[in-house]
């Protein structure tokens, strides 16, 4: 038993079975549901939108990589929204899901997940179901090396995987809420405890300095590289993204 774990959260089954029939019978009264989709990148986010447009109405789903836009920004980053900012959208748009890839997990999401009665009272009508995809850190981490470091590269010679986790580990530590370097944190070693926790994780020191400490010459002298990150560092971090997704 993991004593930190949260109790389990209640069921989903009217926000499903109202997003479900959502065209049967139109209920200017009911409230709204739409899906709130936590994009990992690098873990099938993108399939997952071409499902979601192949099934859904046009009219549903935003058009660019299922992010929700704003005058001058095709990708309006809704994971640094507030509550109130989401809530308005969807009461003004017809979507019915939205997309976060670069911002980190914002828990005062979860508040919308089912419509309590202090919340209808307060004027809340919409509803949130959260989905999400996950994928095996090492494999994500690779996939994103490719695709970031090798594919969409212009550099030549391409960076090795030593100096693209550094070079990421560095721009993540720098980076802030709606700055710029979107894909700033991608190539971080954890990206989805990262994300998962509000962006609590810090940059791992292994990862600043990847290129020295991951060199062929130094995982041989240490029997355990990754054992080298103190617990106090990663622990309260992981505990938040576990609690999160459950």
């Amino acid at each position: 038993t993991i004593e930190w774990l949260p109790e389990q959260p209640p069921s989903h089954v009217s926000s499903t079975r109202l997003f479900k029939s959502r065209h049967d019978v139109p209920s200017p009264s009911g409230p709204i549901v739409a899906v709130y989709y936590e994009h990992l990148s690098k873990a099938g986010g993108t399939s997952f939108c071409k499902l979601a447009q192949s099934n859904m109405p046009k009219k549903e789903v935003p058009s660019y990589y299922c992010m929700p836009s704003k005058p001058k920004m095709i990708d309006a980053r809704v994971g640094s929204w507030k509550r109130d900012e989401l809530v308005s959208y969807f009461r003004k748009k017809k979507h019915r899901l939205v997309s976060n890839e670069w911002e980190p997990f914002n828990k005062e999401f979860l508040e919308l997940q089912e419509q309590q009665q202090q919340q209808r009272e307060k004027g809340e009508d919409v509803n949130l179901l959260f989905v999400t995809s996950i994928r095996h850190p090492i494999n994500r981490l690779l996939s994103a090396y490719k695709f970031w470091g090798i594919l969409h590269n212009p550099e030549d010679p391409k960076p090795s995987l030593e100096l693209f986790l550094q070079r990421n580990g560095r721009r993540a530590n720098r980076w802030k809420i709606l700055s710029s370097d979107f894909a700033g944190n991608v190539g971080r070693f954890n990206f989805a405890t990262w994300k998962f926790s509000g962006g609590t994780l810090p940059v791992s020191s292994l990862q600043m300095d990847a290129e020295r400490r991951l060199s062929k010459k130094d995982l041989a002298k240490a029997r355990r590289p990754f054992s080298l990150e103190e617990e106090s560092v990663w622990r309260d971090s992981f505990e938040r993204a576990v609690r999160n997704l459950a």
